[in-house]
C-alpha cells in the first residue's frame, strides 16, 4: 500500500471519528453542566443522523461518476428501499425494516441469477 493511499484512508477514518465525537462532546459537556441544549444545537444534532442516511442512500443507488447504469441493480435497490419504507411505516422499528430490506434485496438478487 502506498503512503498516499494510507494517508487517504487515515483521513477518511479520522473524519468519520470526528463526525461521531464532536456531537457527543457537545452534548456531554452541556449535560454535565446541567444546561439544556440550545435550539440550534438540538436542531443540528437531530439533522445529523438523517443526513448521513440520505448520503449513504444516494451513494448506494446512483452509479459511480461516468459509470453505466445497470437497470436490474437499480430495480433491486429500489425494491429493497420500498420494502424498508413499508416495514418502517408499519412497525416503526428501524432494525426490522433494515432486515426486511436486506432480505428483499438478497432474495431478488438470487432470483435474478446473481
Amino acid at each position: 500500500m502506498t503512503s498516499r493511499v494510507f494517508a487517504l484512508i487515515a483521513c477518511a477514518g479520522f473524519s468519520t471519528y470526528l463526525m461521531r465525537l464532536v456531537p457527543l462532546l457537545l452534548t456531554s459537556r452541556r449535560m454535565s453542566a446541567k444546561r439544556a441544549l440550545s435550539p440550534r444545537l438540538k436542531g443540528f444534532l437531530n439533522a445529523v443522523g438523517p443526513s448521513f442516511v440520505a448520503v449513504f442512500l444516494v451513494y448506494s443507488i446512483l452509479p459511480a461518476a461516468g459509470g453505466r447504469i445497470d437497470l436490474l441493480q437499480m430495480l433491486l435497490k429500489v425494491a429493497a428501499l420500498l420494502t424498508v419504507a413499508a416495514v418502517y411505516l408499519r412497525t416503526r422499528n428501524f432494525g426490522t425494516s433494515v432486515l426486511a430490506g436486506l432480505a428483499t434485496y438478497g432474495v431478488l438478487y438470487y432470483l435474478a441469477g446473481g
